[in-house]
């Protein structure tokens, strides 16, 4: 394909042969260039299949992690929403003592 063909500008049966052989080698070179275009192209396909790959795996692990994360702190606030509802019990105790002492004292005057 490396062969150039020059003719110069003949018109007769030689410019003529000539010319089809310049189509058959334009031909021929497109074909080869199909040929590895089309080779590649399942390499590109991988690639692109691999990297794709690639960020479902990132994505998913990032999301776990967060998920990791928002458990985590939901069971924390469960843990702080216990703490104070048992001082809120043992303060709502302790006001109704006050307050029954108070009573007893306010009789005792």
């Amino acid at each position: 394909m490396d062969v150039e063909i020059t003719v110069g500008d003949r018109n007769d049966e030689i410019g003529q042969m000539a010319g089809a052989v310049t189509v058959f080698k334009d031909n021929a070179i497109e074909r080869e260039r199909l040929e590895v275009d089309k080779k590649a192209q399942p390499d590109a396909q991988k690639a692109r299949a691999e990297e794709i790959q690639t960020l479902v795996n990132d994505f998913e692990k990032q999301v776990a992690e967060s998920l990791d994360t928002t458990s985590s702190s939901a069971a924390e606030l469960e843990e702080t929403a216990r703490t104070m509802s048992a001082t809120a019990g043992e303060t709502s105790e302790q006001s109704t003592a006050a307050s029954a002492a108070s009573r007893e004292a306010s009789v005792n005057v």
